[in-house]
């Protein structure tokens, strides 16, 4: 868990929303999102190989100087 999730549930809480309704949401979605990124990372390691890894820590390294800096 994150804080981001936190302050969000916090925000909701505040709101007169159905809660099983946000709950089932954010559910759906987040498990609709992790299939597409499974589906993805197995197509992406096919085609790059090993070159997939160096550039997924590229991008993960240029994102932590981004974040630096």
């Amino acid at each position: 868990m994150s804080v981001d999730s936190f302050s969000v549930g916090v925000s909701l809480g505040m709101f007169s929303s159905d809660l099983v309704l946000t709950v089932l949401a954010f559910g759906v979605c987040g498990g609709v999102m992790s299939v597409m990124g499974l589906l993805l990372g197995r197509r992406v390691s096919q085609n790059l190989g090993d070159y997939g890894e160096a550039l997924g820590g590229a991008i993960l390294l240029a994102f932590g100087l981004l974040f630096i800096f």
